[in-house]
């Protein structure tokens, strides 16, 4: 029922970056559903971590792939 390394799997199959692998946890649920998120309760919880780091991953590919141009938008008559 429950899958590990799934994520990875995925993304070497699609060719695209893995930022993060996160255990789901009723803990984390929990948390999420309090408005107490567990990534933001103590700084130095390893459990923690996981969550700000796959933050910080995110933050950083999208300046690695800088602004997006958005869709061309063209008027004719």
């Amino acid at each position: 029922m429950f899958s590990a390394g799934g994520g990875e799997r995925t993304s070497r199959e699609m060719i695209v970056d893995l930022l993060g692998a996160l255990p789901l946890d009723s803990i984390v649920r929990a948390g999420g559903d309090s408005g107490n998120p567990f990534a933001l309760r103590n700084g130095n919880d390893p459990h923690g971590s996981v969550y700000r780091d796959l933050a910080q991953r995110t933050i950083d590919r999208f300046c690695e792939l800088g602004p997006s141009a958005g869709p061309k938008i063209e008027i004719a008559e």
